[in-house]
């Protein structure tokens, strides 16, 4: 099963011979021409270039001429991938260079063959097919990969259940847990989890590891880095931690859900107890016992330094961050990192009220904070929340309050740390509050909240009025549309472009920078799937047409035409 996710087996059949090299030369591009280089007079070579600059796994159409004849290319030469600059020929047959200056048939024979590449010139949709999807299944039963190019089901037949991955059956067996399915964050493994009488059999990258009695409710979970894995066991009324196959400690119970690794995928943690006494363990190290300690388990910082975790004893909680406790509290959050790793964020409750733990220093009492809304700046220099005032909401940043409103959430800050925005909602409209302005007033702003450009100068959102949805981008609205994915809107890496997909009717379109460029029975945005920009000015995502689940590629700064089949 392990073949089915190379990298090898992803790449089109079309790639699989050897490329004929062009050698480098000063040339200068341009759409449907043949133009020397700038600045030379007698050009030797020129070149014919029947594309715009496509991004990588799109198609060019390359020639090269010489100003004595054509060479470099055989009659038969196919479309390579833009990002090699290759011509490739099945004859080796070529045109025999001549000294002679170039003949009226000879120009005749360059233009015809422009003409032909012209029309043959790649489309901006192009089509994988995955799989076809059964008529009883729904899209809610699709495990869509991390990079949205693999698609996996558990599909029944009797008392078979079949992983099906890309369309091909990868195991066949009596229990396969249907939401025990995991694709690794690289997307090149998956791992599930098969229930039987006898206990339960993991299974990854098509290996069976060890039978347990019982397992964790998360069943397996790889690292950042895709190599290791971890998953809870229990064997014997002994409950353990399998890492890469291998059973590390024992213990009377574990946490559940709380194994992690760290951020650079080297370390491992996790919580367990004996005896009515609960630890954490931090790469294999058992900690201090405690009455209790937080479900939520244990918390590394960005650069994997750090650890912090909530515990009780006599009654009282606190945070322990890298083995030391920090003060006593009626109630604690679980702490939050800052992206430099030098800082750290919790909530605490004192009698009946909450103040907002920065660095060891508290600040300000509120009757509630929403742990939720912990937020430092990328830069780390930053620090906002939202906390309960007098029955309303407000976000403070940087220790500064903000006017109260009926609601708010989703804080973000831009990139370069200078810009906030969050959603607030007032007299029963909601907006979104944009470095302090509140903008227009809406029946409802999605969940998604808003989002910046990478370069933090653009500001994006989805808001209902009445039924219908627009997409607001830089305070401009679209068109009203009856639904909007629920990945909401994506930005291009750049900032130029910016993509969602919306329903129209019973159809569902990719609409970038305001225009619909294609359309099919539905564009897949559940259970992971999303639109992913792959440069600034291509897109991919996953779509439906009738039954058939399709990945598909698109070019968004040309303009659309029929995919390629």
């Amino acid at each position: 099963m392990t073949d089915c996710l190379t990298s090898s087996c992803l790449r089109d059949a079309r790639h699989s011979e050897e490329p004929t090299a062009i050698p480098p030369g000063r040339f200068m591009k341009k759409r449907g021409h043949a133009i020397p280089s700038r600045g030379e007079k007698s050009p030797t070579h020129w070149r014919l270039d029947f594309s715009e600059t496509l991004s990588p796994g799109h198609w060019r159409f390359l020639a090269v001429a010489r100003n004595d004849g054509l060479s470099g290319f055989s009659p038969d030469t196919r479309m390579v991938p833009a990002k090699n600059l290759h011509c490739r020929a099945a004859s080796s047959r070529r045109f025999r260079s001549s000294s002679a200056p170039l003949g009226i048939a000879t120009v005749v024979a360059m233009l015809v063959f422009a003409c032909v590449a012209l029309a043959q010139e790649p489309p901006a949709i192009k089509e994988q097919v995955l799989l076809e999807l059964p008529a009883d299944l729904s899209l809610d039963a699709l495990k869509s990969s991390p990079d949205c190019r693999h698609v996996a089901y558990v599909a029944t037949a009797g008392n078979l259940r079949s992983l099906i991955l890309d369309g091909k059956t990868v195991a066949a067996c009596e229990g396969i847990v249907e939401t025990s399915i995991v694709f690794s964050p690289d997307s090149r493994r998956i791992a599930f989890v098969v229930q039987e009488a006898a206990g339960y059999r993991v299974i990854i990258d098509g290996k069976e590891e060890k039978r347990q009695q019982k397992l964790g409710a998360l069943g397996v979970r790889f690292s950042p880095d895709s190599k290791r894995f971890a998953y809870e066991a229990e064997r014997d009324g002994n409950c353990f931690l399998v890492i890469d196959g291998k059973v590390k400690g024992q213990h009377e119970g574990l946490a559940a859900g709380t194994s992690i690794f760290s951020p650079d995928s080297k370390r491992v943690a996790y919580l367990a107890g004996n005896r009515n006494k609960f630890f954490a363990i931090i790469d294999h190290e058992i900690g201090k016992h405690y009455e209790s300690v937080g479900k939520e388990g244990v918390v590394f910082s960005p650069d994997s330094k750090r650890t912090a975790y909530i515990a009780q004893n006599e009654g009282m909680m606190f945070a322990v961050v890298n083995g030391r406790e920090l003060g006593r509290y009626t109630s604690v959050s679980s702490p939050v990192f800052s992206p430099n790793s030098k800082r750290f964020v919790y909530v605490a409750q004192t009698g009946s009220l909450w103040r907002v733990v920065v660095d060891e220093a508290g600040g300000g009492e509120y009757e509630t904070v929403n742990d939720k809304f912990l937020v430092f700046s990328p830069d780390s220099k930053r620090f906002a929340f939202i906390a309960m005032e007098e029955g309303k909401w407000r976000a403070v940043i940087d220790r500064v309050e903000q006017p109260l409103y009926e609601t708010a959430s989703g804080f973000v800050f831009s990139p370069d740390s200078k810009r906030f925005a969050y959603v607030a909602t007032d007299g029963g409209k909601s907006f979104v509050v944009v470095d302090g302005r509140p903008g227009e007033k809406y029946d409802g702003v999605a969940e998604t909240g808003a989002i910046f450009t990478p370069d933090s100068s653009r500001m994006a959102y989805c808001a209902r009025k009445g039924s219908a949805w627009v997409v607001v981008v830089d305070g401009v609205e679209s068109e009203l549309r009856e639904q909007v994915g629920v990945c909401g809107v994506v930005f291009s890496p750049d900032g130029r472009h910016v993509a969602y997909s919306v329903r129209i009717g019973t159809r569902w379109c990719l609409v970038v920078d305001g225009k619909a460029v294609s359309e099919y029975d539905e564009i897949i945005t559940v259970r992971g799937a999303r639109i992913i920009f792959d440069s600034p000015n291509s897109v991919h995502y996953l779509a439906r047409r009738g039954q058939t689940i399709l990945v598909v590629d698109q070019v968004v700064d040309a303009a659309p035409s029929p995919p390629e089949k």
